[in-house]
């Protein structure tokens, strides 16, 4: 017969997204395909035991858009900062060779990949990430 369904697997009445907009698995599966997922890009810093540098993705893309006061009122509900998928990819692989070249004590290869984050943040006038 059919394989059993996986948990969480099934439509509820919202057109296939939890109460949070997330698509369902089947969706996101789909979407993985075509996409990234940062959910999965902060999994996948904390499989290779890269715990510094899921720290510093899951702060750099987790911020809120600076549209309104922050300052002024932290627990606003500004949405987070949208990056572009290139972005998140190069932001987890450039912080996981960072973490990685500390650990094996090749602190000139730490500090450039974290030169190189710096720099591209600066570039793009994000000088909070940088």
């Amino acid at each position: 017969g059919p394989p059993p369904k996986a948990p969480g697997s099934h439509k509820n009445k919202s057109g296939g997204k939890d109460p949070d907009g997330k698509a369902d698995s089947k969706e996101a599966t789909a979407k993985k395909a075509k996409g990234v997922d940062r959910q999965q890009l902060c999994i996948d810093l904390l499989m290779v035991g890269c715990v510094q540098s899921f720290i510093d993705f899951f702060y750099i893309t987790h911020r809120k858009s600076e549209v309104q006061g922050k300052e002024e009122n932290p627990l606003d509900d500004t949405a987070d900062i949208e990056l572009p998928e290139e972005t998140l990819l190069f932001l987890k692989d450039t912080l996981e060779s960072a973490e990685t070249a500390r650990r094996l004590q090749n602190y000139h290869h730490c500090f450039e990949h974290y030169n190189v984050l710096s720099n591209y943040f600066e570039d793009i006038g994000d000088l909070r990430s940088a």
